[in-house]
């Protein structure tokens, strides 16, 4: 048992084990969730599976691979829904030796990324591309389209989307976690705005690495 770990970058798995002095009779739902951003001490869901009760019911448990590093919180619930443990955080972090490696991913693998406002989206077609929107009474989803140029896929099974206002005081107005597919090399997102105002919007993968940025404006 141990409160931090260390992965490789294929990821490696860790045993969650849960114990009671009651019978465990049933499955439990265990919900993964992460700190995506560094600069944002807020998680956000990431995956859920299960724990299987042993024969005993004295103990559940099952294993799971972890395959990024950040700081992670586990919360274990009952078919009801219902929390049954206080959270558990823990942090994992890659080997010294894999960051290397990592170092020159990051710098350059999205650099052929392109985002794009658009109005809507039907099936796969989108209209209304524009960088200007108008609020309506119950507010605005615009349609954010993030493209690799290059074709390489995004690499990523989560994306990370951070609203801030644009002006020197950069304040976070919302962020908002999506399931993507990580052999796609491009998807398209709903991005919610309530308020007016010039906004920057930046989008990070599931490593916490920057994938690019584009302005927006709400009137």
């Amino acid at each position: 048992m141990y409160e931090n770990w260390t992965i490789n970058k294929n990821g490696n798995f860790i045993y969650l084990f849960y114990e009671e002095k009651n019978a465990i009779d049933d499955t439990l739902y265990v919900l993964l969730e992460k700190n995506y951003n560094r600069r944002d001490t807020e998680y956000y869901e990431l995956d859920h599976y299960y724990l299987v009760p042993d024969t005993s019911k004295n103990f559940a448990v099952n294993k799971y691979i972890f395959t990024k590093p950040g700081n992670y919180k586990i919360s274990v619930f009952n078919r009801k829904g219902i929390s049954i443990a206080p959270p558990h955080y823990t942090t994992i972090d890659y080997y010294e030796s894999e960051y290397d490696f990592l170092s020159n991913a990051d710098s350059w693998y999205y650099s052929n990324s392109v985002l794009t406002f658009y109005e809507k989206k039907v099936n796969d077609s989108l209209f209304g591309e524009n960088k200007i929107f108008t609020l309506k009474e119950d507010g605005i989803d615009v349609v954010l389209s993030i493209v690799q140029k290059n074709k390489k896929p995004i690499k990523s099974n989560n994306l990370l989307v951070t609203i801030y206002t644009d002006d020197k005081n950069k304040v976070k107005i919302n962020s908002i976690p999506y399931y993507v597919d990580y052999n796609w090399n491009w998807t398209t997102i709903r991005v919610p705005f309530k308020q007016k105002g010039k906004f920057i919007v930046e989008v990070y993968n599931d490593s916490d690495v920057f994938i690019n940025s584009s302005k927006i404006e709400i009137q």
